[in-house]
């Protein structure tokens, strides 16, 4: 009987380090989930404090790297599976190059 109280005890020893790898494995995902919805949303809120600033400030260029993509009012960024977007107080578009709309008593 002593053989089989050990192998059961081996088994059960066993079943818990592979719960305990799971969780970990688990909590790796999330983390990794949180990184990229983070660090999207501040690219996003990043390419929109530019634009807004080019409008504001009437600048003719901006000489940085730009990672969003610009539809019409908003700017959106992706990283990973994650896709944040931020609204912006003008109407922008990139193809090259960043375009941004300013008004006339900005000028």
């Amino acid at each position: 009987m002593n053989s089989i109280d050990g192998i059961i005890a081996l088994c059960v020893l066993m079943a818990g380090f592979a719960l305990l790898l799971g969780a970990i494995s688990g909590q790796n995902n999330s983390l990794k989930e949180a990184t990229d919805s983070i660090n999207s949303k501040t690219t996003a809120i990043g390419c929109a404090a530019i634009i807004d600033s080019m409008f504001a400030n009437s600048a003719e260029t901006y000489e940085g790297k730009n990672e969003c993509v610009i539809e019409e009012n908003k700017t959106i960024s992706k990283k990973g599976i994650t896709t944040k977007s931020f609204e912006i107080i003008t109407k922008a578009r990139k193809e090259s190059i960043s375009e941004v709309e300013t008004l006339e008593h900005y000028r």
